[in-house]
């Protein structure tokens, strides 16, 4: 087996042969500085666990492992002593829908929820496509947005993409792909490179905690749902004496809706108003959940007290009710003695605002489920 060419998020096929050898190049490139590392930051490099499928062969006997996480933003979730604070923060800036998904909310003359539309798109892959083929970009904003989107929304006066132009961003105009400043697909290689160093105590133990992990490593952000357990997962396979790397394509993925806890005015199963809108062969980047115009009617006329179109346990619904994201990463077996690293570091207090949540239930009450998508390669 040949070294891979990376190919376009989602298997989508927004651009021409020219913008794919382009977007390959970009991902080997990220994960060329995710495998060296940075040597002035300690315990930051070397990587030699790590490696870019671009460049080395994976083999065919190679192992895969998707990771999940909660993705509703759990520092939003600390942060507040309530239900309604925390669905009332989320709703209030894409600034902190920091999970790598965010969404924007439609509701109808009388504020009530219609349509919720999520993506998890990276923002490398649109400033690519936008150099290669802006016509495109406008097409798919008018499809999935707004038709009414003109050219000089998307691009200033020197023709460059505006990545936080008016049709995305905010949580209400409409959600193209992600713009919060730490959802990116870099961020995401990034977590992979550095949590594949195999790291020991002061005592010459393996450290294996989740927290002292990322504190250690210092990559991602501490009290997110997904980074820490990204990092762990990696981890685990790079002490298993594995190579690891991330899955073509690289991405960010949508696994399903789980609505065990939602009901309707007249039992129609609620998963049947989820649909994928953007992405092909399980690598979905963008989905909607919208009530058809008929099934609203139906409900006023079932209960005119009805607060809004879908309930779960006598609960409003709200659009934070989607759970888990998973990444998959690719690993090969190889020597890890070379990848011990010492860290003998206190890890940091956590502040009062922020302590670590007890676990959640196993059903969760965020039913939206994101999957991301990374896989371990494991090759003998």
């Amino acid at each position: 087996m040949a070294p891979l060419t990376f190919t376009p998020p989602g298997y989508l096929e927004d651009l021409d042969a020219a913008g794919r050898q382009a977007w390959h190049q970009l991902i080997s490139d990220l994960m060329d500085r995710a495998k060296t590392g940075d040597p002035t930051i300690p315990f930051n490099a070397p990587r030699p666990q790590f490696f870019n499928p671009a460049q080395i062969d994976i083999g065919p006997g190679a192992a895969t492992e998707d990771v999940q996480w909660t993705a509703f933003p759990r520092v939003v979730a600390l942060q507040s002593a309530t239900d309604h604070q925390r669905w009332k923060k989320a709703d209030s800036s894409r600034e902190v829908q920091d999970e790598y998904c965010e969404w924007s909310v439609k509701r109808n003359a009388e504020n009530k929820i219609t349509t919720i539309v999520f993506t998890c798109e990276g923002p490398e892959y649109w400033r690519l496509l936008a150099r290669h083929n802006p016509a495109k970009v406008l097409e798919l904003y008018r499809t999935h947005v707004d038709p009414s989107v003109a050219h000089d929304d998307l691009f200033d006066s020197d023709g460059r993409y505006i990545a936080r132009n008016r049709w995305n961003d905010s949580v209400s105009s409409g959600a193209m792909h992600l713009i919060q400043r730490n959802n990116t697909l870099g961020d995401e290689v990034e977590i992979a490179g550095a949590a594949s160093i195999v790291r020991s105590k002061a005592d010459g133990s393996l450290m294996t905690d989740t927290r002292e992990l990322i504190e250690c490593g210092q990559y991602g952000v501490i009290e997110r749902n997904s980074d820490p357990v990204i990092g762990a997962r990696v981890n685990y396979h790079a002490r298993n004496r594995s190579d690891v790397t991330i899955a073509d394509p690289v991405g960010v993925y949508f696994a399903g809706l789980d609505t065990q806890r939602w009901a309707t005015p007249d039992g129609t199963d609620p998963g049947t108003f989820w649909r994928y809108t953007r992405g092909d062969r399980g690598r979905y980047v963008r989905a909607v959940l919208e009530v058809p115009a008929d099934n609203l009617r139906a409900w006023r006329r079932h209960d005119r007290r009805q607060s809004d179109p879908i309930r779960r346990s006598s609960r409003r619904f709200h659009p934070d009710d989607y759970s888990r994201s998973r990444r998959s990463y690719r690993s090969k077996h190889g020597q890890a003695a070379a990848g011990l690293r010492r860290c003998s570091r206190n890890g940091r207090p956590v502040s009062p605002g922020l302590r670590q949540a007890p676990e959640p239930a196993r059903l969760e009450p965020f039913p939206f489920r994101l999957k991301s998508e990374r896989r371990l390669w494991s090759v003998v």
